[in-house]
């Protein structure tokens, strides 16, 4: 079911998205690992495995009233993309170049 639910999740972002930021990040964290360093340096090792993967940016959705994974994000460099839209009600579209 684990791996089913990965294949069958099919959000559907713009190709101007993709094209400037074309790794996807999905990261669900127990609310109180968020200030921990756990959390903090699995982001900063996917995004390394990315860059030395050929990519050039990643994006993330977040509920926009996530506050913890909002600072979480941000404090690791990523920025609100304001044109992209969010496939889901709520949520904002964050990215950052590798």
């Amino acid at each position: 079911e684990m791996i089913m639910f990965f294949h069958n999740k099919k959000a559907s972002f713009p190709d101007s998205l993709i094209y400037h930021f074309p790794s996807l990040l999905q990261l669900n964290v127990r609310p109180q690992m968020l200030d921990s360093s756990e959390a903090r340096n699995l982001v900063i090792c996917l995004m390394s495995a990315l860059k030395a993967n050929g990519s050039q940016g990643v994006f993330c959705e977040l509920k926009a009233s996530d506050k913890e994974q909002l600072e979480l994000h941000v404090s690791l460099g990523f920025l609100e993309l304001p044109g992209a839209e969010a496939s889901v009600p709520g949520a904002v579209i964050f990215g950052r170049f590798l």
